[in-house]
């Protein structure tokens, strides 16, 4: 007669299956309770402050946007909805709205993200020599339109810290510091602490002004962009190869926004800090593409062929299906493939702020919690399952 282990052991693959391909979670930040969302970054989050802002002509031209609704563009640099807009639906609040449309309703948060901007300041960057080729500003303009936004919108103090305190904070950025930084990769390395203290600065800002709960965003793996794997164009099938060198360069940062998310957790105890760890969560869906029904992988985007040509100019030629691919233009995804991207981040977001505990100490939801709670479904823990029964 077979054993117990012998008859549930087919059931292994499955096992591993869920831990791979984790189901979607709908509203699972809502147990959260958040009254509000604040979001603070660059284009992989900007809904909408660069087109006002700068006049973009790729991001108010159509094919961006084409996934949505009337598939006219919305201001983000995708077809579709970004991580953001996922993190504030998971939240059962609506879509973050930019602050610089002061048309659109910001009574649940805005949106303070600006395309092709970084988290160091200007002085800094005319230290390094760093220039943006539309934005000269960075993180601490986006602070200061938060500061005014809090005069504006709460003239009471109580009021204000009530809201922050029940709101939701998402603050990333700075892959444009190091891609605007034209030197070695050695010297690239020397600009990290740096960023990475712009960053630190900036929570603590928010944190000042009543945030409770906070999420860091690392960066993505800038040597993976379509924009920078033009000699691999025809190959359209096969793993993924990025530039290892400017990956490790960027990977080191994340770690560096680890250990800081840390330092923060042990200087402000009854904070709740979040490491968004989309890193990990691109790396999934480059492993799996083809099992998550994406046709494409790295080396093919939606729009536009050649580097040269900028997405949503006349003439620059789209698909008619994003939600085969990956990227959607040079340097950023499709709205499928950050609807992808959020199922792996959000469940590790949820995690680490701990919402289930309102009253824990933020200590307890560091990145190495996060990190434990994604490796329960490892082999080694399915097998030990089998030996037990």
């Amino acid at each position: 007669m077979p054993t117990p282990t012998a008859c549930l052991l087919p059931l292994l693959p499955f096992l591993l299956l869920l831990a791979n391909f984790p189901p979607a979670r709908p509203q699972l930040l809502r147990e959260c309770g958040f009254s509000a969302l604040y979001n603070f970054g660059d284009s992989m989050s900007d809904t909408g402050n660069a087109l006002v802002q700068f006049d973009f002509a790729g991001s108010g031209q159509h094919p961006y946007g084409m996934s949505v609704g009337d598939e006219k563009p919305t201001g983000r640099f995708s077809d579709g909805y970004l991580l953001i807009d996922h993190i504030a639906e998971s939240a059962g609040l609506p879509h973050c709205n930019p602050y610089l449309r002061k048309d659109l309703d910001h009574s649940k948060g805005a949106n303070f993200a600006v395309a092709g901007v970084g988290l160091l300041s200007k002085a800094q960057r005319d230290k390094f020599g760093i220039h943006f080729k539309y934005s000269q500003s960075g993180l601490d303009q986006q602070l200061q339109w938060f500061v005014n936004f809090s005069k504006e919108a709460f003239p009471d103090e109580s009021a204000r810290k009530a809201n922050y305190g029940s709101a939701l904070f998402v603050l990333g950025g700075g892959g444009n510091d190091y891609g605007g930084y034209k030197k070695t990769p050695e010297e690239r390395m020397t600009i990290i602490p740096y960023v990475i203290a712009a960053l630190k600065d900036r929570i603590k800002t928010v944190i000042r002004h009543g945030a409770r709960r906070i999420v860091a965003m690392g960066v993505y793996q800038g040597g993976c962009f379509s924009g920078f794997n033009e000699t691999w164009l025809k190959h359209d099938q096969g793993p993924i190869v990025c530039d290892k060198e400017w990956n490790s360069h960027l990977d080191l940062h994340n770690k560096e926004v680890q250990l800081m998310v840390g330092d923060l957790q042990r200087e402000f105890p009854h904070i709740h800090i979040a490491y968004g760890d989309v890193w990990d969560g691109v790396q999934w869906m480059f492993d799996h593409y083809h099992s998550l029904g994406l046709k494409h992988n790295s080396y093919r985007r939606c729009c536009g062929i050649k580097d040269h040509e900028e997405c949503g100019q006349p003439d620059v030629p789209y698909c008619k299906d994003p939600w085969n691919y990956i990227w959607f233009d040079n340097f950023h995804f499709t709205g499928h493939a950050y609807q992808l991207i959020a199922r792996k981040v959000i469940p590790w977001i949820h995690h680490d702020l701990d919402c289930a505990n309102p009253n824990s100490t933020g200590l307890k939801s560091d990145a190495a919690g996060r990190i434990r709670q994604q490796q329960l479904w490892s082999l080694p823990f399915a097998l030990s399952f089998f030996v037990l029964v």
